[in-house]
Protein backbone atom coordinates (compact mmCIF):
# COMPACT_ATOMS: atom_id res chain seq x y z
CA UNK A 1 0.00 0.00 0.00
CA UNK A 2 1.03 3.50 0.18
CA UNK A 3 -0.10 5.08 -3.26
CA UNK A 4 -1.63 8.46 -2.87
CA UNK A 5 -5.18 8.33 -4.74
CA UNK A 6 -5.38 10.03 -7.55
CA UNK A 7 -7.35 12.41 -8.65
CA UNK A 8 -8.73 14.16 -11.85
CA UNK A 9 -4.92 15.60 -12.13
CA UNK A 10 -3.51 12.29 -13.38
CA UNK A 11 -0.17 13.89 -14.45
CA UNK A 12 -1.59 13.17 -18.20
CA UNK A 13 -2.64 9.75 -17.52
CA UNK A 14 -6.34 8.44 -18.49
CA UNK A 15 -8.51 6.80 -15.63
CA UNK A 16 -7.19 3.28 -17.77
CA UNK A 17 -3.73 3.96 -16.88
CA UNK A 18 -4.14 5.16 -13.25
CA UNK A 19 -6.64 2.16 -12.42
CA UNK A 20 -3.87 -0.43 -13.87
CA UNK A 21 -0.70 1.28 -12.63
CA UNK A 22 -2.65 0.75 -9.03
CA UNK A 23 -3.48 -2.61 -9.75
CA UNK A 24 -0.37 -3.97 -10.53
CA UNK A 25 1.37 -2.22 -7.86
CA UNK A 26 -0.88 -3.67 -5.36
CA UNK A 27 -1.76 -0.88 -3.89
CA UNK A 28 -5.13 -1.18 -1.49
CA UNK A 29 -7.30 1.30 -2.97
CA UNK A 30 -10.34 3.24 -1.29
CA UNK A 31 -12.62 2.71 -4.30
CA UNK A 32 -15.05 5.68 -2.14
CA UNK A 33 -12.36 8.60 -3.09
CA UNK A 34 -11.77 7.87 -6.98
CA UNK A 35 -13.50 9.59 -9.46
CA UNK A 36 -16.22 8.24 -11.70
CA UNK A 37 -13.93 7.51 -14.57
CA UNK A 38 -11.29 5.87 -12.75
CA UNK A 39 -14.00 3.82 -10.52
CA UNK A 40 -15.45 3.02 -13.97
CA UNK A 41 -12.12 1.67 -15.39
CA UNK A 42 -12.25 -0.39 -11.72
CA UNK A 43 -15.45 -1.67 -12.31
CA UNK A 44 -14.26 -2.78 -16.00
CA UNK A 45 -11.13 -4.76 -14.78
CA UNK A 46 -12.83 -6.82 -11.71
CA UNK A 47 -15.56 -7.56 -14.62
CA UNK A 48 -13.24 -8.79 -16.84
CA UNK A 49 -10.79 -10.96 -14.17
CA UNK A 50 -14.41 -12.21 -12.68
CA UNK A 51 -15.08 -13.44 -16.43
CA UNK A 52 -11.61 -14.73 -16.89
CA UNK A 53 -12.53 -16.91 -13.67
CA UNK A 54 -15.79 -17.63 -14.07
CA UNK A 55 -16.79 -21.63 -14.79
CA UNK A 56 -20.03 -21.85 -16.61
CA UNK A 57 -22.17 -24.87 -18.21
CA UNK A 58 -20.11 -25.87 -21.36
CA UNK A 59 -16.75 -25.27 -19.72
CA UNK A 60 -15.00 -28.96 -18.90
CA UNK A 61 -14.02 -27.56 -15.00
CA UNK A 62 -18.18 -26.96 -14.65
CA UNK A 63 -20.07 -28.88 -12.15
CA UNK A 64 -24.13 -28.83 -11.10
CA UNK A 65 -25.01 -27.80 -7.86
CA UNK A 66 -21.68 -28.46 -5.97
CA UNK A 67 -22.28 -28.83 -2.36
CA UNK A 68 -19.72 -28.60 0.48
CA UNK A 69 -19.00 -28.99 4.32
CA UNK A 70 -17.45 -26.51 5.98
CA UNK A 71 -15.11 -27.15 9.23
CA UNK A 72 -15.28 -24.80 12.25
CA UNK A 73 -13.43 -22.05 11.82
CA UNK A 74 -10.13 -22.34 13.57
CA UNK A 75 -10.07 -18.37 14.72
CA UNK A 76 -12.81 -16.46 15.38
CA UNK A 77 -12.84 -13.50 12.55
CA UNK A 78 -14.99 -11.24 14.58
CA UNK A 79 -16.40 -9.51 11.11
CA UNK A 80 -19.66 -10.37 12.02
CA UNK A 81 -20.05 -9.60 15.82
CA UNK A 82 -20.94 -6.32 16.61
CA UNK A 83 -21.44 -4.53 20.33
CA UNK A 84 -24.17 -2.80 18.93
CA UNK A 85 -26.36 -5.82 18.33
CA UNK A 86 -28.83 -6.73 21.23
CA UNK A 87 -31.01 -10.20 20.26
CA UNK A 88 -34.33 -9.80 21.25
CA UNK A 89 -36.12 -12.25 23.68
CA UNK A 90 -39.93 -11.44 22.66
CA UNK A 91 -40.95 -13.56 20.15
CA UNK A 92 -43.25 -11.03 18.86
CA UNK A 93 -43.03 -7.63 18.27
CA UNK A 94 -46.85 -6.47 17.66
CA UNK A 95 -47.52 -4.58 20.09
CA UNK A 96 -44.05 -2.34 20.03
CA UNK A 97 -45.15 1.27 20.06
CA UNK A 98 -43.70 3.31 17.72
CA UNK A 99 -43.06 6.93 17.67
CA UNK A 100 -45.33 9.29 16.09
CA UNK A 101 -44.09 11.19 13.24
CA UNK A 102 -45.45 13.81 11.83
Amino acid sequence: GGGAVAGKEGGGQSAAQRAAERRLAGDDVDLNHLDKEELDEYKRLMQVEFDKNAIRPGDPRYQHDVQVEFEEAEEDCGWDESDDFVPSDEEDDDDMELPFLP
